[in-house]
């Protein structure tokens, strides 16, 4: 009987010390990437980058057409869109792969995620057919994340808490 105690609580201990080794290993994976999620963070905030984005959003349709592609547009069209689609894409990469949380890059890029991906979404797809070959799946990926869980419903499920009138 007390053979059949020890071996329950050896495996307890072995599970138990197998699941913390896991967690711990997924925090230092965490830990490790923090510092490119907060540049990544500090780059869509920067002035520089609102100026690509504007740009992107409220001014590119009026000014090309998409039967351009990406690689034909003349400059400065040519380095908003390729700044604003490579973070996303880039931004893609990093949500794709789980080394950052979606519902934390949605909940606060969303809206410019997808108003970017409108407006550069024909271009994007021409660029494909002048390549001939994928372009920008990772920032289509993310906008599809981006429409299964929309940003403002992602906020309500945080709890995020608002400051009552007194």
């Amino acid at each position: 009987m007390i053979e059949i105690i020890s071996l329950i609580i050896s495996v307890i201990a072995l599970v138990t010390s197998v699941a913390v080794a896991v967690q711990q290993i997924n925090i230092a994976k965490q830990s490790n990437f923090l510092p490119i999620l907060i540049d990544m963070f500090s780059e869509f905030r920067s002035p520089k980058f609102k100026r690509h984005l504007y740009y992107v959003t409220q001014r590119l349709s009026k000014e090309h057409n998409s039967k351009k592609g990406f690689q034909n547009l003349p400059e400065p069209a040519r380095t908003h869109v390729i700044t604003v689609s490579h973070f996303f894409d880039n931004l893609g990469v990093i949500v794709a792969n789980k080394i950052v949380d979606e519902k934390l890059v949605i909940s606060f890029m969303g809206e410019s995620i997808y108003s970017a991906w409108q407006a550069l979404e024909p271009f994007i797809k021409r660029e494909r057919e002048l390549r001939n070959s994928e372009y920008q799946e990772y920032f289509e990926d993310l906008v599809v994340r981006v429409k299964k869980n929309p940003p403002h419903i992602i906020r309500k499920q945080l709890g995020l808490q608002e400051l009552t009138s007194s």
